[in-house]
């Protein structure tokens, strides 16, 4: 609980290999940073992420196959002799799962679970659109697994799909995450007594960025 506690205060330090990775994320255009605003509070916060892969069905992006294997070996550090501990690993359905492929490559090819987002007429939004996650009914036949949930980004969506997880029965082994974005989820998540993995964190990205003298002027 301690180390947690020390991780929630600080920002994860990047290893030389995640300093490389950020660099590369940055030159390919990933990571767009913009110029400070002097007004702001948080001027160094300036920052556009695009983690799509070329082979997004309607917006490209620039994750090539010779990022994602740098991205996929971080992954293989973090699930360094985890790989016994989960059953099956979990993706939120979408237009591409790429950091979930990427489990799927090192692990299991049978064990995945998906989420599917259920858009829901909201009665409080003029015509607005809420939702909700689900897990298909023929994939709850084995409610003693233990799950691992992946996505590209730490953030509300990930809290909510992990909640979905838990409601259905299933034991929610941890949570895997490439960026965590700095929003309250990673310490809503850890507070509820759940693993959660951490590749990177935008904070270390940023003060890396920041002291390489990489923002524009």
């Amino acid at each position: 609980m301690a180390m947690d506690r020390a991780v929630e205060q600080r920002p994860l330090e990047l290893t030389p290999a995640q300093c490389a990775l950020a660099n590369t994320l940055l030159e390919i255009g990933a990571v767009q940073l913009e110029a400070p605003n002097v007004r702001s509070r948080h001027p160094q916060l300036g920052i556009t992420l695009n983690l799509r892969t070329p082979h997004h069905p309607t917006r490209p992006g620039p994750l090539a196959a010779d990022v994602m294997a740098l991205i996929q070996e971080e992954i293989r550090l973090a699930l360094f002799g985890r790989w016994g501990l989960f059953d099956r690993h979990a993706t939120i359905s979408g237009p591409e799962v790429p950091f979930t492929d990427l489990v799927e490559t090192i692990g299991r090819k049978d064990s995945r679970l998906t989420l599917r987002h259920v858009a829901l007429p909201s009665r409080f939004l003029s015509g607005g659109i809420i939702g909700e996650y689900r897990l298909a009914d023929e994939q709850l036949n084995r409610k003693a697994d233990r799950v691992l949930l992946v996505d590209d980004y730490m953030d509300g969506r990930i809290f909510d799909a992990a909640n979905v997880i838990i409601n259905t029965g299933l034991r929610l082994y941890a949570v895997l995450a490439f960026i965590d974005v700095g929003g309250p989820d990673l310490k809503r998540l850890r507070r509820d007594g759940h693993n959660v993995l951490i590749i990177m964190s935008l904070q270390s990205m940023l003060d890396y960025y920041h002291s390489e003298g990489k923002y524009p002027e």
